[in-house]
């Protein structure tokens, strides 16, 4: 069990700097999606 949790760890990080990577962008491109909305509505 114990030689398994550092794989599991890893995969774990691995993952979860993966989502960050991709959410970063996303999130940028869905707030300059939401601003060009909001300009055109005004």
């Amino acid at each position: 069990f114990w030689d398994l949790l550092p794989d599991v760890m890893y995969t774990f990080l691995f993952a979860f700097i993966l989502a960050l990577l991709i959410e970063g962008p996303f999130r940028r491109m869905e707030k300059m999606l939401t601003n060009k909305r909001l300009h055109d509505k005004s």
